[in-house]
């Protein structure tokens, strides 16, 4: 693992060198975020589609 300024990452994702779908997922929406494009979502939003499925596993136990 490297870290990378976000500016070169986003560069690496465009590039193809960062192909991990969690990493150009985050880097692309901090690069939206700090570039003025988006706006975070509050840290306290309703998480819609939580799975549900390995809760309901665990506590019907």
């Amino acid at each position: 693992m490297q870290w990378f300024p976000l500016e070169e990452a986003a560069r690496k994702v465009f590039s193809g060198e960062i192909v991990n779908a969690i990493a150009v997922a985050g880097i692309l929406a901090a690069q939206a975020v700090t570039g003025g494009l988006a706006q975070p979502r509050p840290v306290d939003s309703p998480w819609i589609d939580k799975p549900t499925a390995f809760m309901a596993r665990k506590t019907a136990r």
